[in-house]
């Protein structure tokens, strides 16, 4: 997992690449892979929460 990151981070500081985002307006928020878990689990409760408030179904 973390040879994945630090390849993906080499990646992320080419100048090319970052053109590449923000061509397409892509803002880029690299992270490690804690951060990643933790900003996943975040977003989660977030929009569970949002739509149990809205009181969506599945159907």
């Amino acid at each position: 997992m973390q040879r994945l990151h630090e390849t993906n981070m080499k990646a992320l500081a080419k100048p090319a690449v970052k053109e590449k985002f923000a061509t397409v307006g892509t803002d880029v928020a690299p992270m490690n892979p804690a951060e990643l878990a933790r900003f996943i689990q975040a977003e989660v409760a977030h929009w569970a929460k949002l739509v149990k408030l809205a009181g969506i179904q599945p159907e």
